[in-house]
């Protein structure tokens, strides 16, 4: 059975003190749904999110998601769709 959904990216830099954070979460949806749910382990609890249906176009840009507990968010849809979010802080 293949996946329903998968992240295939995740994007670090250096705090300073020598240690990597996250700064980004790619979270690719390969099952058209309405609801999306995302665990993330980014620095911020609150991260930009922009979403891209499969064809690639724009569909969220930030407010229209949720968290819905800490390091989860939330997204949701009038209609299934499939496609990718990107998580930044």
């Amino acid at each position: 059975m293949l996946a329903r959904f998968g992240v295939v990216f995740l994007r670090s830099v250096n705090a300073g003190d020598g240690d990597a954070v996250n700064t980004e979460f790619v979270h690719y949806q390969n099952e058209a749904d309405t609801t999306w749910e995302i665990e993330h382990d980014l620095v911020s609890d609150q991260p930009r999110v922009v979403v891209k249906d499969s064809d690639g176009n724009i569909t969220v840009g930030g407010e229209d998601w949720s968290r819905a507990a800490e390091k989860i968010v939330t997204i949701t849809f009038c209609e299934p769709i499939s496609g990718k979010a990107t998580l930044s802080v």
